[in-house]
């Protein structure tokens, strides 16, 4: 009896301590071959979702391995938005520093922050720091990280096409 449970509990260790337990969010979301693609995540809200939401302010994000990356482990991610009642698509160029299963990610210029977490089927979880995200466009808007229904963004992986 006793040989049977510590060879279960043994099992039980080696799976909590192989690679795949303990991935980060880079492994398991930006470079899975599994997923759609490598880094590209797009998220559009439907109007119906929009109306559910009058507080949410952003209509559309998208995180990517920007181009300025150049193949580096700590990827630097480029984010869109876009939001309620502007055509403007809001750019900004993040830093990331992995901690624990996810990323840290500071915009460039003192514009904020945010953390990615990895969620089921290959989608990221984007949450907003308390300082808030600021983008430039046409004009200087900024996503709250302590009001409104704009904090946390649930970014399913697409297909790399929709990120050219």
């Amino acid at each position: 009896m006793q040989v049977k449970f510590m060879r279960k509990l043994i099992a039980a260790l080696c799976i909590m301590t192989s690679p795949a337990y303990a991935e980060n969010v880079l492994d398991s979301h930006f470079s899975n071959p599994a997923l759609p693609s490598s880094g590209c995540f797009v998220r559009s809200y439907s109007k119906s979702h929009l109306a559910t939401h009058p507080d949410q302010v952003v209509t559309e994000i998208a995180v990517m391995v920007s181009a300025l990356s150049a193949g580096g482990r700590v990827p630097l991610l480029d984010v869109f938005v876009t939001l309620r009642g502007d055509r403007f698509q809001y750019h900004g160029l993040a830093t990331c520093n992995t901690k624990g299963k996810g990323l840290i990610c500071l915009l460039e210029g003192d514009a904020g922050a945010f953390t990615l977490t990895g969620k089921n089927n290959g989608a990221l979880r984007l949450t907003v720091g308390r300082q808030g995200m600021r983008f430039e466009g046409d004009k200087f808007v900024e996503i709250s990280g302590v009001q409104g229904d704009d904090r946390v963004f649930l970014i399913p992986n697409v297909p790399g096409e929709l990120c050219n």
